[in-house]
């Protein structure tokens, strides 16, 4: 497509140079190569020049693994400015079987909206399994220009398979993480603003932040975190994560098939281990964290009514 254009009573989209390939061997997984590219997106607000998306997605051994490479030339909106943004995502391990599970029942509600109770009960099952089996996330790069000062950093996370069920967070969650910012482009006000973040000035004159987090102990910058904080935090989570599961325990997991490191169900733990139960919290409904909105690669459509054109090359 050469040209599309959306008008609405508020808003204003221009879509230019757009090219999109499939080349799936599963549409259910999703397996196989996609690509996108976009040569000029512009609004009322900004523009972007130069947008490329690739992922390709391979299963093995009832798991998926998916690379995901962006980039972007150009940018600016709201007075912001951006230029040669490279993103690397790779994702390992997820569970087949849970993700095909999802993805089903995304596409029979409509992005897993208005779910019934056999559905609900479907999903979260899925999603035990999911985080039962074990997966990780790494971001090797991230990197490109923003007003002027270069950034680079990554990130990795992994959630560890569970043995057992339930599982802390402070055990099943390892992740690590590092941002570099060049001082030279940043204004004072941004400089202060970096430095309150937790930046620390380097010898190659750049501003730099790194943290690790390993079984329930957070260091940033090298120096351990001290205080209740955190802790609350992770117990939080767990208590919400439990009343989603109906577990009404502070339990990841809790109601999951147990899983060996080897992939295969463990053995149940004695009653002797198991953790003493809490109170669950007032409603066990998904938590906003977990909500999951329909994804749509089309514009949204803008209240007031829409005109479109769309022109094509000769």
């Amino acid at each position: 497509m050469d040209r599309a254009v959306a008008r609405g009573s508020r808003e204003f989209v221009e879509l230019g140079g757009v090219r999109l390939d499939l080349d799936l061997s599963d549409r259910r997984l999703g397996t196989g190569s996609t690509s996108l590219s976009v040569e000029r997106i512009a609004t009322g607000r900004g523009w972007v020049d130069g947008f490329r998306h690739a992922s390709q997605t391979t299963e093995a051994h009832g798991r998926l693994h998916a690379r995901v490479t962006e980039s972007l030339r150009a940018a600016a909106f709201g007075g912001e400015t951006a230029k040669d943004l490279a993103l690397d995502m790779a994702i390992r391990d997820l569970d087949t079987h849970s993700v095909e599970a999802i993805g089903r029942l995304a596409s029979a509600t409509c992005g897993l909206q208005n779910l019934g109770a056999d559905e609900g009960a479907a999903l979260r099952t899925a999603l035990r399994t999911l985080l039962a089996r074990g997966f990780s996330v790494e971001v090797p790069q991230l990197a490109g220009t923003l007003g002027g000062s270069d950034v680079n950093g990554a990130l990795t996370l992994e959630a560890r398979q569970a043995p057992s069920a339930p599982v802390e967070l402070g055990s099943a969650l390892r992740a690590s993480g590092r941002l570099a910012v060049a001082e030279s482009g940043l204004a004072a006000g941004r400089l202060q603003k970096a430095l309150a973040l937790g930046l620390r000035p380097t010898a190659d004159g750049a501003l730099s932040a790194g943290f690790d987090f390993i079984e329930g102990v957070l260091h940033a910058n090298g120096q351990a975190v001290q205080g209740g904080t955190l802790q609350a935090g992770l117990s939080g989570a767990e208590l919400a994560l439990g009343a989603f599961f109906g577990a009404g325990r502070p339990a990841l997991l809790a109601g999951a098939a147990p899983v060996a490191p080897d992939g295969k169900p463990a053995a149940a733990p004695r009653a002797a281990e198991a953790r003493p139960a809490l109170p669950a919290p007032a409603s066990a409904s998904l938590p906003k964290v977990l909500a999951l909105p329909p994804v749509s690669l089309a514009p949204a459509a803008f209240q007031g009514g829409l005109g479109v054109g769309v022109q094509r090359g000769g």
